[in-house]
Order: C-alpha cells, then structure tokens, then sequence
C-alpha cells in the first residue's frame, strides 16, 4: 500500500464513527458540497452509492426521510448525499435538462451531470472507492438527475437507480453508451410524477413529462430487453399501508440490460418505508424496504467500462470570434487512468444549412494546450468567412482501447455576431477625486449588422486594488439592441473611489456583457482621477509607488502598463505566464522618481508570439512588488 494510501486510511478509519463527513469544492465557478457516510467496517476498495435528495430535499432532511445511513452503515458500501443545486426561486433542485417545470418553476442551468463525476473522483482520492462499484439513486428529481448521469456519463457508473422520479422529452437526445442496469419505483397515485398520463386531480403536469409507462419503454429499447416483462405480485406484508407491490423485470441479452420496476399500486409520492408524510404525498409503501431493494439490485452489477478515457472538461477560450478570421481555441482535459489510446476532436455546429464540422485536437503542447502529454488536448478552428451567427462546439474523445467514442456532456457556445462594445460614458463628476462617490451612464453599441440582443446586461468589473468599490450591485440590465444601435442604462453605475487612490491616476473598469443570460464579450473603459489641486498633475513627482491595471484588457496586440516611482530606484518588471515561468523582462534598470509606461505586444523573450491566455506582470522596485493579471486573445 502507498504511504499516502495508508496514511488516508488511518486518518479516515478515525473519523468512521463521525458520521456524516462533509466535503465540498469549487466546480464551474459554483461552490459546492456533498455528506460522506462510511460503514462500520471500512475499508479500502468498497462500493459507493450515491443518494441524490429531491426538489427543495437538504441532505440531512433526506438523511433522516430514508433512513439510508443506517443501512449503509452495516451493509459495507460508502455512502454520499450531495447537495442540489439553487432553481431560479432560490430552491435546492438538480439541472435535468428541464428548461421550465409547472410544479418546479426555472430550472437550475448548472452542470450538475459534470459536478457528480467530479465528486466521485474526490471520494476516489480521499475513500479509495472501487471505481468499478459506482451506483447513483435519487429521489423525485434526484431520481430523473440519475437517469440522467446514466444516460450522458454512463461510464462512471456500474447501475442506477430512481424513485418516484420520470423522463422528459429532453431524453430523446440522450444516448447511454451501453445497456444500462436500472431500478425503478413509482406509485400509481403520485400526484406530483403521473404513473398514466393526467392521473392527478391535484396538479397539472408538464408537457415534456412522460409517463411510467413511456419512461420504462425508453429504457427498454435503450437495452434491447425482450418482451414480455415478468411480472410478480408480492405479498401484502402490511395491509394498513393501503397499497401492494407488483415487480416487473425486463431482461436482456447480458445481466447489464436488467431493469427491474416497482409498481406501487395506490402508492403516493414516497420512498417505500419513508419516515413522514406530506401534503399530497399519498400512501407510504411499508411491503418493500427501498435501501433493501436498492442494495440488492446494485451489487449484482459492475461498471465495464471503469477505466475508460474520457473529458472531464472542455471550454473555449474566447467567446466572440470575428468572422473576418478569428480563431476558435477549443480545449479539453482527458481523464485516462489506465493510459488507453486516444483520439480527441472538436466539432461544431449551429450553422444555417445544419452542417458539423470536425478538427483534431492534440495533446503535443502546440495547440494552445499548455505542455505535451499532460492530459490537455487542443485545436484551432479558423472563422474566416464564417456567417454571423451562434454556434456550439464539444469535444468527442474517442478510447481505441474500448472502441467507445462519448461526445462531452456540456457544449460551449460562442458567438461571430456583434460585438456588443463600450461607446462612451458620462460621469456625474467632471472632475473625479479620491473619497468621491460618482454615478456613471455607459453606453453600448451593437456591431453587429443584422443581429437584435435579447435582453442584453452589462456587468463591471474593477481592479482588485481597493480603489474602487460599487454602491449596489455592478450590474444594469440594457434589454434588447437591435442591429447598429447604441443603448443607455437606465439607471447609473454608482462608484466609491478610495480616499487611498492616488492623484494623476487612470483607472481601468471591465465590462462581462452578456445576451440571453451568457456571457460573450469582454470590453473596458477608463476614468481619470484628478491630480492634486494648483499641482501640474502629470508632471508631478509621484507621492507613492504604484503599478496600474494594464489597459486595454483583455488586449490584442498590445497592451501599455503605467508604474510610479517616488524615488530613484532599480526596477524589474517580467511578465509571468500562469504556472509561473518567465515570458520577459520588460525592464530592469535603475530609474529616476517618476511616471512610466510600457508597451507590451505579446511577444516573449526570444521574440516568439505568446498564446492565448492569462499572464501576470511583477514589478519589482527596491522593497516594493505588486503584480496585475493581464488577458491576452489572439
């Protein structure tokens, strides 16, 4: 056993009467969090089972409703309860690929499919789990959230479960990669997932929704089960509880296309052996025990494809692209645990005549993709003569070794319309002082020459040197602007400009505009900080040393950085790409007391252009440092 193995499972062993065990992370810009439950006898290499809480369900309400922590206390898996994510109302719900639900409202548009398969490598790092013994349940829209990680990310998993859960239209465009083992329990008189269609005379069901009936026959035909079903009626075991259970198996062709459905007749909207009720909720089945049936199900089953290679993410580098010969950067990172060979391309598509169109992606450090061989595949698609419009790109990562190409689960959009632009903006002030509070009206321009923005908003954003803060939030919304016009927000961006800013100053403010919800273009603009009164500001001896925010950024093809000195000193200043080694030495050399400013063009040090991405400039100046992070796009 490695020393770092060993020592994991020392601390962990210590912590198995702790129960649960919160962990979270940061996944796509989202904090988020997940309870750990291990069994009395851990150990290395056991199973897990992941519990996904249904809509507005926290962990520990869950926890508590199931009962499954018990369970898996004695039954020797590993046992995770993330939490959900937040819908437009503020709700703990999961993205099942559902825009609008009647009875849920908004749906989340995070990337809960991706957050699963990160949180089963961080339980992997810290439990070492068998990673061919992964099983996901849910409950409600925990459930349909598992049939949807089966069906887009089905290679992490070994079978899957759901309860009182449903499909949508939406699965029509989902693909599992191989028959898949499920298990599934619905009651005939859920008012909240129809078992037939317009079974409830308590609420409306969406449009998208599908029947039991439809949901199983989806499944079916995904795993070639033959038909009929085996249908038993199970004993009666507790009559108060005003329902009996049918169980219909499908099988198949391997053990891997087994399903096998609970109809809980006259059951309502619960986990059979549920510990409370709700409005509406109907009948709790006691004749099963739904931690029982799940675990008996799961550990039959073993993931084949545990070791494939496949994307653990993908994403462009810039989200507007001329199309008078932009380039598209698409990136991609490839999980490959057992070093199987791989092909990896991009694809495209959105285009009016409903082509795709295919690049490589390579791993040779050429692309943009950082060094060769470290797992991060990239490719260049050039946009000239491209037609303005909005387009999607993913990435395909094909493993020859099992011959099983996947298409990533999340497409990245990007833009060749417009851009939406900074025009110009007035300030409340003519004259802006440190300690001031000021109001400014900005003004946009839509370049496009044929497209309308929908619902166009405007974040600002500033340099994190505590000059400036907003008063409110930093956002306006602009509605929609049509083709070459130019739109006002309609209500100021107030700024607090620090007692601390120095006089003789030009302060750079970001613009993240946005279209729709997403963000496509990047601009900025400047204001000016008055010198000191009955001083020539400019050609002032500067009172402190100072590094501003490079300008413009994001820039292409060059950018200028602005130093102050208050004394003769000797200076450095380099430029750092984002693992820290040095690009170039802008300067170094001593240098009078005074205001400066350097040209740089992307270019490093042996005079080679640098690619797209985030670098940072140091000065260095006697026992002053301070260091900016600059965007540079090609």
């Amino acid at each position: 056993m490695k020393l770092k193995s060993l020592l994991a499972f020392l601390a962990i062993f210590a912590l198995c009467d702790a129960q649960p065990i919160t962990h979270e992370f940061e996944f796509d810009g989202h904090l988020r969090d997940y309870d750990v439950h291990l069994p009395q006898d851990y150990e290395l290499g056991m199973p897990l089972v992941i519990v996904l809480p249904g809509y507005s369900e926290t962990k520990d309400w869950f926890r508590q409703y199931s009962q499954i922590h018990d369970h898996a206390d004695t039954s020797d898996y590993v046992l995770a309860i993330p939490t959900g994510s937040l819908d437009d109302g503020g709700t703990l719900s999961w993205n099942i690929g559902l825009d609008v639900c009647l009875l849920r409202g908004v749906m989340p548009t995070t990337d809960d499919v991706g957050f699963i398969s990160a949180m089963i490598d961080s339980i992997h790092d810290d439990y070492s789990i068998d990673l061919s013994r992964v099983y996901c349940t849910g409950f409600s829209t925990g459930g349909e959230m598992a049939m949807r990680i089966a069906a887009q990310i089905g290679y992490r998993l070994a079978a899957v479960g759901s309860v009182a859960g449903t499909l949508y239209d939406q699965a029509i465009n989902w693909y599992p990669i191989r028959p898949f083992p499920l298990i599934t329990i619905n009651g005939t008189q859920d008012n909240f997932v129809f078992y037939h269609d317009s079974d409830s005379t308590v609420f409306t069901h969406s449009p998208e929704e599908w029947s039991i009936p439809q949901m199983l026959d989806y499944w079916v035909e995904q795993n070639a089960c033959t038909l009929p079903a085996d249908t038993i009626d199970l004993p009666d075991m507790v009559t108060s509880d005003n329902c009996i259970v049918q169980q219909i198996s499908f099988t198949g062709n391997s053990p891997l296309s087994d399903i096998v459905h609970y109809k809980v007749i006259n059951g309502g909207h619960h986990w059979p052996q549920g510990t409370m009720n709700w409005n509406n909720g109907g009948n709790i089945n006691h004749d099963i025990d739904g931690n029982v049936i799940h675990w008996e199900f799961f550990q039959n089953y073993q993931n084949p494809l545990a070791a494939m290679a496949f994307s653990e993410t993908t994403w462009v580098t810039e989200k507007f692209i001329s199309p008078d010969g932009g380039t598209l950067n698409l990136m991609t990172r490839v999980r490959n645990p057992e070093s199987h060979p791989v092909n990896v391309e991009g694809v495209i598509w959105g285009f009016s005549n409903g082509d795709s169109v295919f690049f490589a992606l390579q791993d040779d450090g050429t692309q943009g993709d950082e060094q060769a061989n470290d797992g991060i595949f990239g490719g260049e698609y050039t946009t000239a003569g491209l037609e303005e419009g909005f387009f999607y790109s993913s990435v395909i990562t094909t493993d020859e070794f099992e011959s099983i190409g996947v298409t990533f689960h999340k497409p990245e959009s990007f833009t060749t319309a417009g851009p939406i632009s900074y025009y110009e903006h007035t300030s409340s002030d003519t004259m802006i002082n440190p300690g001031e509070i000021i109001m400014i009206s900005l003004e946009v321009l839509n370049e496009s020459d044929s497209f309308t923005f929908d619902d166009v908003e405007v974040e600002l954003a500033v340099p994190d040197d505590g000059f400036v803060n907003f008063v409110g939030t930093n956002s306006r919304p602009y509605g929609d602007i049509v083709a070459g016009a130019t739109a006002v927000n309609s209500l100021e961006f107030w700024m607090r400009i620090s007692s601390e800013c120095p006089h003789d100053t030009t302060l750079t403010v970001g613009m993240i505009i946005s279209t729709g919800g997403e963000v496509f273009w990047l601009d900025s603009f400047q204001i000016y900080i008055e010198p000191t009164v009955g001083i020539a500001g400019r050609n002032q001896i500067p009172q402190k040393f100072a590094l501003e925010q490079n300008f413009p950024n994001p820039f292409n093809p060059s950018t200028t950085i602005r130093y102050t000195l208050p004394n003769v000193s000797d200076v450095t200043l380099t430029v750092y790409d984002i693992s820290g080694r040095a690009i170039i030495t802008l300067t170094d050399s001593q240098q009078p007391a005074g205001s400066y400013s350097i040209d740089w063009n992307g270019i490093d040090g042996l005079g080679k252009p640098v690619s797209t991405g985030v670098y940072f400039s140091l000065i260095q100046s006697g026992e002053h440092s301070k260091t900016i992070k600059m965007l540079y796009l090609k």
